[in-house]
């Protein structure tokens, strides 16, 4: 099964996905931005995907996947080691969503 779209409606929604993901972090295979197609990409283990879990793809703007990739990869190893994502990463991660790309 592919990646489903999905865009958060809001900050405080990201935040709380973003949350969710460090909190789960056994579940997690992987967090990455795909530079060929410029989304960020949350794929699951399938205990996750088996309880309803799907594997999303977030839409990254035009021109905005590099910083994207440096930012999810700097949060994720930060994940790794133990501190939860912050309010100022989340929000730089917002402001790199494109909620109308595909």
């Amino acid at each position: 099964m592919g990646f489903m779209r999905t865009v958060p409606s809001s900050l405080s929604e990201l935040q709380k996905y973003m949350q969710k993901i460090h909190e789960n972090r056994s579940h997690v295979k992987t967090v990455q931005v795909n530079l060929s197609t410029g989304h960020l990409e949350v794929d699951l283990d399938w205990m996750a995907n088996s309880a309803g879990n799907p594997d999303v793809f977030l839409p990254i703007k035009r021109g905005k996947a590099e910083p994207a990739k440096i930012l999810v990869e700097r949060m994720m190893r930060q994940s790794a080691a133990g501190y939860e994502p912050s309010p100022a990463d989340v929000k730089e991660l917002f402001d790199l969503i494109d909620p109308a790309g595909q």
